[in-house]
């Protein structure tokens, strides 16, 4: 969310069941740097409040190593923003998106994740580069 708040003219709508949102403070710092950029950050809990037009669907890993949810019923409280193909048949245009590892079946159905919209593989493949992009930056050396 802070990040694309800073690209001008972003649309993001981030969508999460009630309860498993972005933490509390975290969209009103970001909807002021929004501000400065024109970005627009919205927040849903339905899918049917979803914007129309979509060029990205992106998800990511539910079952977080290390870590439970609160609700022992949560794979049917998240099923609704089950990535199929259903859904993604709403924005034929749009891409799919996952950090990957993916758990196919929970947060997505193979059917998507093998399909001819996702870029997931080339994002994984970009993970490292970008990270020694970051590193590199953040101890001072120059660009390559």
């Amino acid at each position: 969310m802070h990040g694309l708040a800073t690209v001008p003219g972003a649309h993001v709508t981030f969508a999460t069941p009630p309860g498993y949102g972005l933490p509390e403070d975290a969209p009103a710092v970001a909807r002021r740097s929004a501000e400065i950029t024109g970005a627009r950050l919205d927040e849903v809990h339905d899918l049917a409040q979803a914007p129309a037009d979509v060029d990205v669907v992106y998800t990511t890993c539910r079952q977080t190593t290390g870590t439970s949810k609160p609700d022992a019923s949560w794979r049917e409280v998240f099923r609704p923003f089950h990535v199929d193909a259903a859904l993604l048949g709403r924005w034929p245009e749009a891409v799919f998106l996952h950090d990957l590892p993916a758990h196919r079946g929970d947060e997505v159905t193979g059917e998507v994740l093998d399909g001819p919209r996702p870029l997931a593989w080339t994002q994984a493949a970009m993970k490292l580069p970008s990270a020694m992009a970051v590193l590199e930056h953040t101890i001072g050396l120059p660009a390559r």
